[in-house]
């Protein structure tokens, strides 16, 4: 039996690298790193299916699905982004054709969220709300808890703040990364930033954050969490603020805030998580104990040599795509340039023919 985790090469959010840690509690082992956005070209070294874990955030390029056909899936803690980088496809590449017949052949598909579910419904995909599998993530054995408020991604204003009402120590740090360099890391290098960032949430006495890839995975590792709502990814928040502590920006910073909230002794996290960690745990751990062999053997896979034809010619012709794409898009930024420029030169002329007009008229000269 093989196994694949599904990695998502260039993020720039160590929330990613979170999603894809989390999937190594369930698989006995990792035989293949598949790039998240690149999973069409997949090809491993046998004929051979691969078993994986798909819970992601799919797809900024719309063009790079449906996933290989040596990917084994479990479809569960799924988020199809409307964010299209590229094209903007929308929903086309999951709701018709292929894409749809993918995911029906794998159905029922566990969305992570309610917006996935309802898309996926709408669209006679049969699916349910699975929540986000890094609820499911374990504490770190005999590790001390430190008296420390952890921010993470706050703004000026809300530091400044926490700085007035607490002595505790205070600790500051993002989920942004840089892409180009954590590319480069080993996968193994990978998990050692996310141990230490997840780690840090664990020994903290609070964490306060706008970023769900640092609240939900407070609540599994039982650490008191305010999340900071600014309602701008409500498909991807709306079912996760029933489960957090949470408040806007202009409350947190507000006097009457002090009363209901106090940040050196904060409120213990509500238990609703519990009921999705338990169903998350048993359905994947119940995928690796009852896929089988014998079960994977009838799938028909194509022969190795040939879909590498296949991957070969697809992203030679991906790879059109996105220079077209690009020269087109060069051509209309510059369009846009020349039509400022265009604007501003005859505003210009304008307000000098105003002027010269006013110097004549003061002068006597009829024009």
């Amino acid at each position: 039996m093989k196994y694949g985790l599904i990695v998502y090469k260039d993020t720039e959010n160590i929330g990613d690298d979170v999603q894809s840690y989390v999937a190594t509690k369930y698989l006995p082992k990792v035989d293949y790193i598949i790039d998240r956005d690149d999973v069409t070209s997949f090809v491993p070294n046998e004929k051979e299916p691969v078993i994986t874990f798909m819970n992601a955030w799919w797809m900024n390029k719309k063009f790079n699905w449906p996933p290989s056909p040596y990917i084994y899936p479990k479809m569960i803690s799924m988020h199809f982004t409307h964010y299209d980088t590229i094209y903007h496809i929308d929903q086309k590449h999951i709701t018709t054709g292929y894409g749809k017949e993918y995911l029906k052949k794998y159905e029922p598909i566990g969305a992570r969220d309610s917006y996935t579910n309802n898309l996926l419904k709408e669209n006679g995909i049969n699916s349910y709300f699975s929540g986000c599998m890094t609820l499911t993530l374990d504490k770190f054995e005999d590790l001390k808890k430190e008296d420390y408020i952890l921010l993470v991604d706050v703004s000026d204003k809300i530091y400044e703040k926490v700085k007035q009402k607490t002595n505790k120590r205070i600790e500051r740090i993002t989920n942004n990364l840089n892409a180009s360099e954590h590319s480069k890391l080993t996968w193994e290098e990978r998990t050692k930033k996310v141990i230490d960032y997840l780690q840090k949430i664990q020994k903290a006495s609070l964490v306060i954050t706008p970023r769900l890839h640092s609240a939900l995975p407070s609540l599994a590792l039982e650490t008191p969490v305010l999340l900071i709502d600014y309602s701008l990814n409500n498909d991807r928040t709306s079912d996760f603020l029933k489960l957090l502590h949470y408040v806007t920006e202009e409350e947190f910073l507000s006097k009457r805030f002090d009363f209901k909230y106090n940040i050196n002794k904060p409120k213990e996290n509500k238990k609703d998580y519990l009921k999705i960690r338990q169903s998350l745990e048993k359905e994947c751990f119940d995928f690796i104990n009852n896929t089988n062999e014998e079960k994977l053997n009838k799938i028909k896979l194509p022969d190795i040599e040939d879909y590498k034809g296949f991957t070969k010619v697809n992203e030679f012709q991906k790879q059109l795509l996105l220079d077209s794409f690009n020269i087109v898009n060069d051509l209309y930024l510059k369009e846009v340039k020349n039509s400022q420029t265009a604007w501003a030169s005859s505003n210009t002329a304008w307000a000098k023919y105003e002027e010269l007009s006013n110097i004549i008229k003061e002068k006597g000269i009829e024009i």
